[in-house]
């Protein structure tokens, strides 16, 4: 299912790049409350826009969590509600909320497959967050009481979408090669915010106050956690961010095959 290049080197089908999706139960004309896996059109249309099929993953376990990474090429973590601090090993506190710990243990699974099977994997957001939990590393639930000066999700959806605060990037990662500067004015649409790194990753992103924006895995496996939403970013250059990782996810399935 991963072979993309015939002998002749010619590309028999784009990139396969699966994206979680939310669980969410919403108003249908079956019900008030019906649940269903959704997920925000941005991410299909950045995929689609770069060059990969989007393949949407519902929550799943067990054999539905590796079928879903034997069939992509890449990976993206989508953002999403709160993930509870007891999947990674703290109490609960009262300041996260909607969160679903089954939720988190399927994504967790998700990613420690990627990492084995060295599936090219880009986290947003609660997706940077998932990374993180997944090998080790822990969060904050409420970022006002540590960040108090960063910019809170407060308002109507027109003035959250609307912020843009800096991050400042380390000069020899990924982000700022494809970039091509160490500065970026991204949006902040979370509450939690990532506390310590799990072993592997290294901070490559900070907004001035010090708040962990970027990480970027060490070691052969490539995986990167974007804190914002560049899906969400109508400038151009927040969509290098999804061609860059779809040309890779292209090139380590060929290279696999």
């Amino acid at each position: 299912m991963r072979t993309i290049y015939d002998g002749q080197g010619d590309r028999v089908r784009k990139p396969l790049i699966g994206i979680t999706t939310w669980k969410r139960c919403l108003p249908t004309f079956l019900g008030k409350q019906t649940e269903l896996h959704t997920l925000g059109v941005e991410y299909v249309e950045c995929v689609w826009s770069a060059g990969g099929i989007p393949v949407l993953l519902p929550n799943g376990g067990g054999e539905q969590t590796a079928a879903y990474a034997a069939i992509v090429d890449g990976l993206i973590l989508s953002g999403g509600d709160d993930i509870d601090p007891e999947s990674y090993g703290a109490a609960r506190d009262g300041k996260a909320c909607n969160f679903d710990r089954s939720v988190d243990a399927s994504e967790i699974a998700l990613v420690r497959i990627a990492r084995k099977r060295n599936i090219p994997t880009l986290g947003i957001c609660r997706g940077a967050q998932i990374v993180q939990v997944a090998f080790g590393g822990t969060l904050l639930t409420d970022i006002a009481e540590r960040y108090p000066e960063h910019p809170q999700v407060h308002g109507s959806p027109e003035e959250i979408l609307s912020l843009r605060h800096p991050v400042h990037l380390v000069g020899d990662s990924w982000l700022a090669g494809i970039y091509g500067r160490l500065t970026l004015h991204v949006n902040s649409i979370h509450h939690q915010c990532i506390h310590s790194v799990a072993e592997g990753f290294r901070v490559v992103g900070q907004s001035p106050d010090g708040l962990i924006e970027a990480l970027e895995s060490n070691g052969g496996w490539w995986c990167v956690c974007v804190q914002w939403h560049p899906e969400k970013l109508p400038e151009s250059e927040h969509r290098k961010i999804f061609a860059e990782f779809i040309q890779l996810a292209t090139r380590c399935a060929a290279y696999e095959s």
